[in-house]
């Protein structure tokens, strides 16, 4: 019996990873060379039973019986045609013929697996950023702890909010995600600490940088760069996406990272001191500040910043709003409720690169050029 699953999120990357190398049209030659077919005299699309034994005889999975997994295979193929990276063309159902597109990962994604995300889902996406998304914690004025969100850009630096920071004395210390990556055989990391050595806050962008200590051993070096090829964008127009981070959680026993999918309502409008943010709908709670919010296409759009209450409770002999009476984020438990409407607020990477080049760290961010 298999090792893996069949529904288990790494025997599902390493399928579609060895279906889309197999498939590639310049390689059916040769492939058809190792599973001992006659050579042709143009190349013709070769099947998913080829494809099947092709991984078997090549034991790349460690896998035996992979003929039991048809439907997950297919299924997984399917994805993949969905997602524009195989081409069907005509041949009997039960083993369909691809071609692989050549789509290929930027240059921005290349490092990594996130090119995949089209096809393979949130569950990639979440096990895939979950590993460098980490809560930030710290203790209030009067005493009680705070916490925010930070995604880990490498093993010594974190971007967060300015407020995050600003708010709270940070921890000394703080603990990785428990969550496992992608080609993890778990789903589940034991957490390691770092230990943080100072921020760097921006004046106007609610964008700040916690900069850590050389992580003292390989394994944390590589949990804190778990998710390579991560690439930053701007928002667009409906933009589906997942936000992340760690609000409280009653009754949880530890820090729990928590998953709102939405879209982008509005990528882009200016606050009161001119600065661009944008909107989006997922739900965001006191603890996603300073959270990932990452685009369905794998790329990081920017980073949950604040939840802008409009007060629609009526009142008598209001007063038209001026400027000072901007919305703010009101994360206070004595707020009226049901009385606030709330928009969620968010840095778009633009802003996060222009508050990053200020503060001394330019090249914190890897851009997406499309190249």
């Amino acid at each position: 019996m298999s090792q893996y699953q069949p529904a288990a999120l790494k025997f599902r990357v390493m399928i579609s990873f060895h279906m889309l190398h197999f498939f590639e049209p310049h390689r059916v030659p040769a492939m058809r060379a190792l599973l001992g077919k006659p050579s042709a005299a143009q190349i013709s699309p070769l099947t998913l039973l080829d494809c099947i034994q092709y991984m078997e005889r090549k034991d790349v999975l460690n896998v035996t019986g992979l003929h039991d997994w048809l439907f997950q295979i297919k299924s997984i193929a399917a994805a993949l045609e969905r997602a524009g990276f195989l081409e069907r063309h005509p041949s009997p159902p039960i083993y369909p013929a691809y071609f692989a597109v050549h789509q290929g990962a930027t240059a921005a994604q290349s490092p990594g697996h996130l090119w995949l995300a089209p096809a393979l889902g949130p569950e990639f996406l979440v096990r895939s950023f979950g590993p460098a998304t980490i809560a930030v914690t710290g203790d209030l004025a009067n005493g009680n702890q705070a916490t925010g969100t930070g995604l880990l850009l490498d093993s010594t630096h974190i971007l967060t909010n300015a407020h995050v920071v600003e708010d709270m004395t940070v921890h000394t210390e703080l603990l990785t995600s428990s969550v496992a990556m992608p080609l993890s055989n778990s789903d589940t990391e034991p957490q390691r600490t770092v230990k943080v050595k100072g921020h760097t806050a921006h004046d106007t962008l609610d964008v700040a940088v916690i900069e850590l200590d050389e992580p003292e051993d390989e394994v944390s070096k590589h949990l804190t760069t778990a998710t390579g090829g991560i690439a930053f964008r701007d928002p667009a127009w409906g933009d589906d996406s997942l936000t992340l981070g760690y609000p409280r959680v009653p009754f949880a026993r530890e820090q729990t990272l928590v998953v709102h999918r939405g879209e982008v309502v509005n990528p882009g409008t200016l606050d009161f001191s001119r600065n661009t943010f944008f909107l989006f709908s997922a739900t965001s709670r006191p603890g996603n500040s300073g959270g990932p919010i990452v685009a369905q296409d794998g790329r990081v759009i920017g980073i949950v910043s604040r939840s802008l209450e409009i007060d629609d409770a009526p009142a008598e002999n209001s007063d038209p709003p001026t400027e000072d009476d901007a919305p703010t984020e009101d994360t206070s438990s004595t707020r009226k409720p049901l009385a606030s409407s709330p928009f969620y607020a968010a840095v778009p990477t633009s802003e996060i690169q222009r508050a990053l080049t200020d503060l001394g760290h330019p090249d914190l961010l890897n851009i997406e050029r499309w190249t």
